[in-house]
């Protein structure tokens, strides 16, 4: 007994010694071309490919093709310059440190096997019977297991839902013609009529955003829908097509411009930054997986136990009888959500400036794109619930930190910071703060217990983004 622990131990310190050598992965060297001339299109697209299946071992997305493309053709870079980015980019580490990770898992999974076998090995030697009949428990669950995997996967390819991990924003996005209250969702799974590539009107505004954008009220109360009915009373021919996709974040915006929204030729770009989790959203990469989005199954157990439960209303609108005044989640649950959020309302607080300028950056970007295009770009700031609810602020500092005096807390932080660093960029944008802050303490502007406004704060987002854009679209028409 005691030789066969020893000769296991033996085995196992082998194997991770064998692990650690395996898990040091070259890098790529550094080899400049030494291009001096200007590449073309076709010559640039054909560089990128071919740098990130080389580094990055992965396809460039149309957002990295636009951007380095243009960078290549305009700017003098070359092919040498393009593989130094690659190489020090922050995806060039993430991809060495997965494979290192994978190597590490693969010896200790196998050491554990190992172990494992030999251990169960010994147990069927003095319990033969009761060993059989959990061999038999065992192959049936994973029978079930790999059975019920393949079945949600399967379901999954055909009907997408958001449950199950997927990289893209697709994976948040609406279903072609799905009910949404009393609507339907277009063709291209957007809260929206149906969008035509050519313009049917004189100007075209595209709005980008997330569920605030796409909206928890019927598609007739959506600020963007009663945007387009004030322009046109104001006699202005204008089309507002809403690109919000729920459970997005700034990343993704860029994303939805370079991959939908361009195409569509506009000539204003509306992005909706929502304050309560845009920051925190850039911090929390959505492309970092947990360890239960690896299974379908795991995902549909944890949505069904952790999710779920702490949602009153219907998860999904459907064709339904909206109510304005319904709660969407339980109490514990949305105080929960709002003192998540409340860290970046904190003076200094430190997490708020690592994230600030990886939001920020993403927006610049954004506007670049549009820029090079001739097309407008403006920034909608959010605020979140807890910036104008004072009830729901005091109830925050209580559960927070009762020693934390009111003085530590600034309300209009976030978007004083990004106010700020947006006008350094000459970057547009309206603040709706102010104005809800001060009609927020008359009326309720927000649904119960759901972090979105409800049909009067919709209508008020309207109203204030009508008075700042009219004249703008005034001046864009007579250019």
């Amino acid at each position: 007994m005691i030789k066969s622990i020893i000769s296991t131990c033996l085995l196992c310190l082998t194997m991770l010694r064998a692990v650690g050598a395996l898990s040091e992965v070259p890098r790529t060297n550094i080899q400049p071309v030494g291009r001096q001339r200007l590449l073309s299109p076709d010559e640039a697209r054909e560089v990128i490919r071919h740098l990130y299946i080389d580094i990055l071992e992965r396809q460039p997305d149309q957002s990295a093709l636009r951007t380095y493309t243009d960078e290549l053709t305009r700017a003098g870079k070359d092919e040498s310059w393009l593989r130094m980015v690659l190489e020090s980019s922050p995806e060039r580490h993430k991809l060495v440190s997965r494979r290192r990770g994978r190597i590490m898992a693969w010896g200790l999974g196998l050491t554990l096997f190992a172990v494992t076998g030999f251990a169960l090995l010994l147990l069927y030697r003095r319990f033969p019977k009761l060993m059989r009949e959990i061999c038999q428990w065992v192959a049936i669950l994973l029978i079930s297991l790999i059975c019920g995997e393949m079945a949600l996967r399967l379901y999954n390819y055909f009907i997408p839902i958001y449950i199950f991990y997927d990289s893209t924003y697709n994976r948040f996005k609406g279903r072609p013609f799905a009910e949404d209250w009393d609507f339907q969702l277009n063709s291209r799974g957007f809260k929206d009529l149906e969008i035509s590539q050519e313009k049917t009107h004189e100007q075209r505004v595209l709005g980008i955003g997330d569920s605030f954008a796409f909206g928890v009220v019927p598609y007739r109360w959506n600020y963007h829908t009663l945007l387009e009915e004030q322009l046109k009373k104001g006699n202005l021919d204008v089309e507002v097509v809403n690109m919000g996709i729920p459970s997005i974040g700034p990343k993704e915006y860029l994303d939805v411009l370079v991959r939908d929204g361009l195409d569509l030729k506009p000539d204003l770009v509306m992005v909706s930054f929502f304050v309560g989790n845009d920051y925190l959203d850039t911090y929390y990469q959505r492309a970092r997986r947990k360890w239960y989005e690896y299974s379908f199954v795991t995902s549909l157990i944890y949505y069904a136990v952790r999710v779920r439960p702490h949602y009153v209303g219907q998860v999904i609108h459907g064709k339904a009888k909206y109510d304005d005044d319904a709660a969407s989640f339980s109490e514990e649950a949305f105080l929960r959500i709002e003192h998540q959020r409340s860290c970046i309302f904190i003076r200094g607080n430190k997490k708020l400036k690592r994230v600030f300028r990886r939001a920020v950056d993403y927006l610049v970007k954004m506007q670049q794109l549009c820029a090079r295009r001739g097309i407008d770009f403006i920034v909608v700031i959010i605020p979140d619930e807890l910036q104008v609810n004072t009830e729901l602020q005091h109830d925050i500092m209580a559960i927070s930190s009762p020693s934390r005096s009111s003085m530590q807390w600034d309300w209009a932080q976030p978007n004083t910071m990004l106010a700020e660093e947006l006008a350094r960029h000459r970057i547009e944008y309206i603040d709706l703060y102010d104005q809800f802050a001060i009609v927020g303490g008359k009326k309720r502007l927000y649904r119960l217990r759901d972090t979105h406004w409800n049909i009067p704060g919709n209508e008020l987002a309207a109203q204030i983004i009508y008075e700042r854009l009219a004249p703008q679209l005034v001046n864009r028409k007579k250019q």
